[in-house]
């Protein structure tokens, strides 16, 4: 959700120049509609984020997706699709359960630094401003995609479950469903 927000920030900087939006066929007074503060603006920066969240989906949507997609169908064509898993454990049916993992992905954030001055006022009466700077360290981020898969004696998938699902890389709540919405 940070990723989406920090995008319409810049987006919004971007679009600060009513000029930076072409407007070929727009009537000469468009530029005054598309002016910061202006409805058409704010229509736009409505539009995109009503558009990005659209194609987000939570982990348990991701989830169904795989469900639908995969159970009933053979463990070994979902690891020949998605890979192979990273262990294995045996069922007393004579099944199997599989741990896969998938998507894996990891970037340093830099570390940034942010200056916040306040406007403050002595006890007697003179005014001055306050200036804070924090430095936010460098961090590593993680993106997983990882399911318990349930295939019984003959290998057919019963049942997947998404153990751990991290945020999507791209403008999305979840990994795995970068990794399954193929929609």
């Amino acid at each position: 959700m940070g990723m989406l927000l920090r995008f319409l920030a810049e987006f919004v900087a971007k679009i600060e120049d009513p000029r930076a939006i072409p407007c070929d066929s727009a009537p000469d007074d468009a530029a005054a509609r598309i002016s910061p503060g202006g409805t058409m603006k704010t229509m736009l920066i409505a539009a995109c984020a009503a558009a990005l969240l659209a194609g987000c989906q939570t982990t348990q949507q991701a989830a169904e997706t795989m469900r639908s997609e995969w159970v009933g169908q053979s463990a070994d064509s979902f690891f020949v699709a998605n890979g192979p898993p990273v262990s294995g454990f045996p069922r007393d049916s004579g099944g199997q359960i599989y741990t896969w993992r998938g998507g894996e992905a990891s970037f340093v954030r830099p570390g940034s630094y942010q200056t916040r001055r306040v406007p403050t006022q002595t006890l007697d009466g003179r005014r001055s401003t306050t200036t804070t700077v924090t430095y936010q360290p460098s961090q590593r981020v993680n993106y997983v995609c990882e399911a318990q898969i349930a295939a019984d004696a003959q290998g057919i998938i019963e049942s997947i479950r998404i153990s751990r699902d991290s945020g999507g890389m791209f403008l999305s709540f979840s990994r795995c469903s970068e990794l399954f919405n193929r929609g």
